[in-house]
């Protein structure tokens, strides 16, 4: 029992190092407008973070970025395939991904991305690919689980899209 104790703790003190880029409240109802806060909790390899770039999921159609003093902000957009309404008239393009640059962030020091979502009306998970580069060196939170749920050693932010009656 005491080797397992001790196994727990070397494990939950090897948590920081394993740390990554994750979306702060990672389930939402489908088909609302969803806040992500992206959450950036450490530099490369002890190198601050000056660049992240978040990829997002075909699917959602609306992603508007919040400016972040210290940063500059940039989107790059993608045609659609078909148009859709949207309140202000037909959408045409939707933003692909979104690139802060700037800061630093010191390694040691975390922040927050945040981005306002239109969510799909269909439940399931979305993958956001996110680049974060530092003065030195770069991660590339990209990977997704295999198919027996191993979660990679660069996992892409996820969020649980639960269905419009469900609970989050």
């Amino acid at each position: 029992m005491r080797s397992k104790l001790i196994l727990a703790a070397l494990l939950l003190g090897a948590t920081p190092a394993m740390a990554h880029v994750v979306i702060g409240n990672p389930q939402a109802k489908a088909g609302s407008t969803f806040i992500a806060g992206f959450r950036v909790s450490h530099g490369c390899a002890g190198s601050p973070t000056t660049t992240i770039t978040v990829t997002v999921p075909e699917s959602i159609i609306t992603a508007r970025p919040q400016p972040k003093a210290g940063w500059t902000l940039s989107t790059t957009h993608a045609k659609l395939a078909t148009p859709v309404a949207g309140e202000g008239g037909p959408i045409t393009e939707r933003v692909s991904s979104i690139t802060w640059s700037g800061g630093p962030l010191p390694a040691d020091q975390y922040d927050e991305f945040v981005v306002m979502l239109r969510l799909p009306d269909t439940a399931g998970v979305l993958n956001f690919p996110v680049l974060q580069s530092c003065q030195k060196g770069a991660e590339n939170w990209a990977e997704l689980p295999d198919a027996s749920g191993k979660r990679p050693a660069h996992p892409a932010a996820s969020l649980t899209v639960t269905a419009k009656d469900a609970t989050p």
